[in-house]
């Protein structure tokens, strides 16, 4: 596999965010549940007249508690892990495996990068069973977290990743972060330019439409890079529109060095504008093909394309699972992962509907009711009117 046309990495993205749709909804009633969402729905609410839709938080208290005990494992303990020398003086082996396992772990250990990656990672394992990280370079030595759900992974794939050919990540860019990316001295020289000012052109253009703004610069390419230079706060804002794309990597042996090839492509169907035909495809209809064009209005183009040249050796060297299965059938499958979010969500589920039906019903014995004729309820006023009248 080559992978020398952006469209076929397209619509290999695309069907494997297809499979990945009833998936991504299991995952997201999850996440609700132990985010603390009430059980009933704003319309089951309202047509069966509940009075009491709140969530116990039983759900919420195991799963932090869950991810206690992976911290007490993981983080607490005084070292990560022990270097031991198998080469050099054996006198000194003892005292240079100490030197490097104590100078190592006090970086990791002192690392705010580090922790924030260990407890997202944590909490994708109770909630989901997976755990995935991945590096931005190949230099970087601390992983970045990502979510479960931007990471798309073939079908049929086994936890040992043995038969997996390739998968993609889903990476989110603005424009000032992909013009960081694409310039300076050390630019890769795989970043197909062309492509990439088209798409920094289109975020311009876009974040000139916002509040109505519109620069009297645009007739000024001079100024224009001039206000990208100094704005480019501005450029990262939450209101800008972001690039999204898929980070594609894929096992190639077809030459004489084996290893993973590296492509990244535009995101064709996640267009916010929902343009027919330029993206913007909705899931719960799902289309038979990927659309034809991307955001800028263009087909089969990489934004990254390194060629024959291989990015990693293994895929360790890219991305890394932590796997907490509770799966009873083998052999595990990436896809079949069963978390603990999975097997409480059921339970959790109905104890906040029995607790909610319980309260409701709690409350309800509690009101006085009072059954008057027209008679009793004239009497009633009558006395009332006369003892405010002695009053």
């Amino acid at each position: 596999m080559t992978f020398k046309n952006a469209s076929v990495i397209e619509q290999v993205v695309w069907q494997m965010k297809l499979a990945d749709w009833p998936r991504a909804q299991n995952r997201a009633r999850i996440n609700d549940l132990f985010n603390g969402a009430p059980p009933y729905s704003a319309q089951e609410e309202r047509e069966n007249n509940i009075a009491i839709n709140v969530n116990s938080l039983e759900g919420t208290r195991l799963s932090h508690e869950g991810r206690q005990q992976y911290a007490n494992a993981f983080i607490k303990p005084g070292a990560f892990f022990t270097a031991r020398t198998d080469f050099g003086p054996r006198h000194s082996r003892l005292k240079h495996g100490t030197i490097f396992s104590r100078n190592i772990n006090r970086i990791m250990k002192r690392n705010r990068f580090y922790f924030e990656n260990m407890r997202s990672k944590f909490a994708q394992l109770i909630l989901h069973g997976i755990g995935p990280s991945c590096w931005a370079d190949r230099q970087c030595w601390c992983p970045d977290p990502i979510g479960i759900e931007d990471v798309l992974i073939p079908s049929r794939t086994l936890i040992t990743m043995r038969n997996l050919p390739f998968f993609a990540l889903y990476r989110s860019w603005t424009g000032e972060e992909l013009l960081r990316l694409t310039s300076g001295p050390n630019r890769d020289k795989a970043w197909q330019m062309d492509n990439v000012n088209a798409c920094i052109k289109w975020v311009q253009q876009e974040t000139a439409k916002l509040s109505g703004t519109q620069w009297p610069e645009v007739w000024s390419p001079e100024k224009m890079g001039e206000m990208s230079k100094e704005n480019s706060g501005f450029f990262a804002a939450d209101a800008v529109p972001t690039i999204n794309c898929w980070d594609f990597y894929f096992w190639n042996d077809s030459a004489k060095e084996q290893g993973w090839n590296r492509r990244i492509v535009l995101d064709a169907y996640g267009d916010p504008a929902g343009v027919p035909g330029v993206g913007g495809a909705v899931p719960n209809i799902p289309q038979s093909k990927v659309p034809d064009k991307n955001l800028i209005g263009q087909s089969n183009m990489f934004l990254y394309d390194p060629g024959d040249r291989k990015y990693a050796t293994r895929m360790e060297e890219i991305l890394n699972f932590q796997f907490a299965d509770l799966s009873a059938v083998a052999p595990f499958r990436y896809h079949s992962v069963r978390s603990l979010g999975f097997l409480l969500f059921a339970v959790c589920h109905l104890q906040n509907r029995l607790r909610c039906k319980f309260n409701e019903a709690v409350f309800e014995s509690l009101m006085m009711y009072m059954r008057t004729t027209p008679s009793g309820r004239s009497k009633l006023t009558s006395s009332a009117g006369a003892s405010s009248m002695r009053r």
